[in-house]
């Protein structure tokens, strides 16, 4: 311990090591809970048939295909994909973590954060939007049809439309 008094450049690193402790402990336990709560998994969107999982810092989602109505680009503070669902559509799930029982965190988890995704946001945004609007389509999840489809970019119907622009917000 230093004694009461000191002015020595050693008391004063003790001192400011000693008031920055408390928050470095805090980022550090925010990060383990996170992960804990992600169960390792990494930060991202997955397509199936049945609908739309997504992995953010708090945990997993899913949303049914049913539940969601559409699906914007826009730019809040970097690129975000913004889903829109359907009033009174239950999208809750087991796969959900659950922190997604609260409000807040929900709304939060319709927003996918294109910076984390592991693959080029704008394919990402597309896909989800063509197999939004061919749900004859999905059967290509997990063939090779479809891996073509996202390998080429290959989204007729949704680039004739001009959809796409981003949108500031």
């Amino acid at each position: 311990m230093l004694p009461l008094g000191t002015n020595s450049r050693q008391a004063a690193r003790f001192l400011i090591v000693a008031d920055l402790a408390p928050i470095y402990a805090l980022l550090i336990a925010i990060y383990l809970v996170a992960r804990l709560v992600r169960s390792g998994r990494p930060l991202g969107l997955a397509l199936s048939p049945e609908g739309i999982y997504h992995w953010s810092w708090f945990g997993c989602r899913f949303f049914p295909w049913e539940a969601l109505a559409a699906a914007d680009a826009l730019y809040r503070r970097g690129a975000v994909i913004q889903l829109e669902l359907v009033e009174g559509v239950e999208t809750s799930d087991p796969v959900d973590s659950w922190l997604c029982r609260f409000g807040f965190i929900r709304s939060y988890m319709e927003r996918i954060n294109a910076g984390f995704l592991a693959v080029d946001p704008a394919v990402a945004y597309y896909a989800l939007r063509f197999y939004h609007k061919h749900p004859e389509l999905r059967c290509e999840f997990g063939a090779e049809a479809g891996v073509e489809r996202l390998r080429s970019a290959y989204f007729p119907m949704l680039l004739d439309k001009g959809w796409g622009a981003a949108r500031e917000q």
